[in-house]
């Protein structure tokens, strides 16, 4: 039983990371600033007490935190003017 909940965690972080890179693929600005959150969130729960594992499964969550925004049209993602109320809504809803 345990053999397969371990199996279970193992194919779930696979797919994190997997999401990871398609992060890192689709937009490199959101992907280190994902590594940053991550990197703070682990040092937080280490310092909060939180085993290694809960800490690597907050920083595994924290890289993810922006997966929305891969489906973000890149003539917004990347816009270097203000955004209008709709571009404002779409990037609020990822």
């Amino acid at each position: 039983m345990a053999t397969i909940q371990y199996d279970r965690e193992r194919e779930s972080r696979a797919i994190l990371l997997s999401f990871v890179k398609s992060i890192q693929e689709r937009d490199i600005v959101t992907y280190e600033h994902s590594r940053r959150v991550a990197t703070y969130a682990q040092r937080l729960a280490r310092y909060l007490g939180w085993s290694r594992c809960e800490a690597y499964d907050l920083a595994l969550a924290a890289l993810v935190h922006d997966l929305g925004k891969t489906w973000i049209a890149n003539d917004i993602l990347n816009k270097s003017e203000a955004l209008s109320k709709d571009e404002r809504r779409t990037m609020e809803r990822h």
